[in-house]
C-alpha cells in the first residue's frame, strides 16, 4: 500500500498533467514533451503498470531467516 500511496500516487500523475497544461510547450523538458505527446495520443503506456524499481528490487531481496538457517 505504501508503494501506491507514496511512490506512485495517482493524483501526482493527474497534477503533473495539469501542470504541463499550464506550462508553455516551448519550456517543456524532454520528459514533459514525451508525456505530453503520449497524453495527446491517448497513449497510457507511460504509466508504470506493474513496473517499479522497488517492486523489482524486493523480488531479489534475500530472506534473512533462510540465510541464517543455513
Amino acid at each position: 500500500m505504501y508503494h501506491i500511496k507514496k511512490e506512485h500516487n495517482l493524483w501526482k500523475y493527474v497534477f503533473f498533467i495539469i501542470y504541463m497544461n499550464s506550462k508553455d510547450t516551448t519550456d517543456y523538458t524532454g520528459i514533459e514533451t514525451y508525456v505530453s505527446n503520449k497524453v495527446t495520443d491517448d497513449d497510457i503506456s507511460w504509466f508504470p503498470f506493474n513496473k517499479a524499481i522497488c517492486l523489482e528490487a524486493s523480488a531479489y531481496q534475500i530472506d534473512e531467516t533462510v540465510a541464517t538457517a543455513e
